[in-house]
Formats: C-alpha cells, structure tokens, sequence
C-alpha cells in the first residue's frame, strides 16, 4: 500500500511553486491519510474536518517540535509549515508536497515511510529534516499503531475512489 504525488509523472503540471500553491492543494495532500475533507473512513485515523481551527494549529505546532508524539506526522510537519501559515490566514511559503507509505509485514507490525519535498528553480527536491522512516527500534504500541494507520489508509483511499 503505498501513495505518492510525482511532478515528474505528470508532465502537464506546473513546475513552479506559485502557480501549485493554494488551499486545497494543501488539503488535498492530507486526503489520503484523514480523508476527503478529513472526513476518515478509518477506525483510529483522526478525523480533522471540521477540527477547531486553534486546536488543529496547536496540534500541527505540537508534532512539528516534538510536544506530541506521533507515528508519522512529526517526521511530516518537519517540512509542512505552509499548512499552518494557510490555516492561520497567512501567505504561505512555497507548498510542500508529501509521499507517504503505510506497510503491514506482519500481524500488528506496520511501517512507514513519509518523503516531504518542494520545488526548487523546476526541480523537486527533499526537505532536509523532513520525512523518514519508522524507527527501527519502535515499541510494540507504535508498530501496532502504524498497522492501524495502514489498514485506515487503505478504507479511506478505497472509500474515496469507490463511493
């Protein structure tokens, strides 16, 4: 199970930041994990839509310097911060684009992977910092937890393209 957004897949899109950024392309992007308009299909995905906007900022804020833990958006918001800037009514800085992949290998022992990039004089480029892999050393909670995660991607990204 995996999900991504390549530029250089799809000819036809702008390779220019300014012409790509706007609200719902940063949405769009959390689509795959929270659900169309962060309505989750899952059982233990958060459902954002519709979240207090101070509250959703505060928590986003919190995963980026590490106050909450998390599975996969800490390593995210490492190079997410023009979805805070947009919640808040701010311009946003250049958008980032994210890859994220959930795997189950075996009972109750999920994975991830999460690629955060940007464009970059027409080039797409990693965010130093940003993304990675689960830890190698993740306790049982966190391996169960991101097998939760996955099957959710799953029921949201099939609930999307089948309903």
């Amino acid at each position: 199970m995996c999900v991504g957004f390549l530029i250089g897949t799809f000819p036809s899109l702008p390779l220019h930041a300014e012409e790509v950024r706007s609200e719902s392309m940063l949405a769009n992007t959390c689509a795959g994990c929270h659900g169309t308009l962060g309505a989750s299909a899952g059982e233990v995905m958060p459902i954002i839509g519709g979240m207090d906007k101070g509250y959703l900022v505060e928590v986003l804020t919190d995963y980026k310097t590490g106050r909450r833990p998390s599975t996969i958006m800490g390593r995210i918001m490492q190079g997410y911060g023009d979805v805070v800037a947009a919640i808040n009514g701010e311009a946003a800085p250049a958008p980032s684009y994210v890859n994220t992949c959930y795997s189950i290998i075996a009972p109750e022992h999920g994975i991830s992977v999460a690629g955060v990039y940007r464009l970059e004089d027409g080039r797409i480029v990693d965010i130093p910092g940003a993304g990675g892999v689960s830890p190698a050393d993740a306790d049982a909670r966190t391996r169960t937890l991101e097998q939760q995660f996955a099957l959710d991607w799953f029921r949201n990204i099939t609930s999307d393209m089948f309903t």
